[in-house]
């Protein structure tokens, strides 16, 4: 097949509608635990302010709620994959073997922002929140009247009713500067695959093994994220408050992902190589959220 012009441009219409198709279609479940924020400089700064008091009866003047205000920083970082394919694949018809590369790099590209996310969750009990500890941390001081923790650790069992009970009952229990609780209401379980079926049988199930009444019967969403690691990391699961506008996490976009072409006679990579180039590149970056809208249980 000789290649002209208009061929390259009905190539670079499928192109562009087999990538947006694999964007479109790829889940990405992770994302449900972050609030998106568009960036418009390289690094954002957030105030995060510990929460307002609750009104009081006025007597005398005003009272001014001088509340401590934490600064964090999230600046965005740049990723690129680029694919190649052979002006010769076009030339010999092989659009078969060429269009599932395609739809893979659609995949792709929506992924970026799921393994970000990733990332950050699973290093939470290191990476940095904004009171300046780690994001999971058994040393939280947003009451000053003592630490509060939203990392668990040990237990006899990965998934079991009592994990489950004494996470949400955790949860619900975080309090504010003013002594207050919080109001955090636990609404999404988060586990891997190789907890799915644990998971669903606990939180599905109309009645136990008994015959009584299951008391976490639809009481939360469960989210499956597959890529969270499965056989010797199974113990670790999620319980999160996503009732909220904002989340646990953040994603922070500066630049969405963008396709690009190299496909001209004249480019470099096509005159020098019969190389036909397509390329897609990002900006941004994951952070945290307020600590109290995420649990972490690691299992013995």
């Amino acid at each position: 097949m000789q290649i002209t012009l208009p061929i390259l441009q009905a190539l670079q219409t499928s192109v562009s509608q087999i990538f947006r198709t694999a964007y479109r279609d790829t889940a990405t479940p992770i994302t449900q635990l972050a609030t998106v924020v568009t960036s418009t400089h390289n690094t954002e700064t957030y105030g995060w302010m510990q929460r307002l008091l609750e009104m009081r009866k006025w007597v005398g003047p005003r009272v001014i709620q001088n509340m401590a205000t934490h600064a964090y920083t999230l600046q965005n970082q740049t990723f690129e994959s680029t694919l190649g394919v052979d002006r010769e694949e076009i030339e010999d018809d092989t659009l078969g073997l060429f269009n599932p590369r395609v739809e893979e790099f659609g995949r792709v590209a929506a992924r970026i922002w799921e393994r970000l996310l990733l990332d950050a969750l699973q290093v939470g009990t290191a990476g940095l929140g904004f009171d300046g500890l780690p994001f999971f941390s058994a040393s939280h001081t947003l009451n000053p009247a003592g630490v509060q923790s939203n990392l668990i650790s040990g237990g006899t069992s990965v998934f079991s009713e009592p994990n489950l009970e004494l996470a949400i009952t955790a949860m619900t229990q975080f309090t504010g500067e003013d002594g207050r609780l919080l109001g955090v209401n636990p609404t999404h379980i988060v586990v891997p695959k190789a907890l799915e079926i644990a998971a669903r049988k606990i939180l599905s199930a109309a009645l136990v093994t008994n015959g009584g009444t299951n008391v976490f019967n639809g009481i939360l969403d469960i989210i499956v994220v597959p890529d969270l690691p499965g056989a010797g990391a199974a113990s670790v699961w999620y319980l999160v408050d996503l009732s909220a506008p904002i989340k646990p996490l953040i994603l922070q976009v500066r630049k969405p992902v963008q396709l690009v072409s190299k496909t001209a006679e004249t480019d470099d990579n096509v005159f020098w190589q019969k190389q036909y180039i397509w390329g897609i590149d990002c900006r941004g970056v994951a952070g945290y959220g307020p600590w109290w809208l995420a649990m972490r249980f690691a299992g013995a």
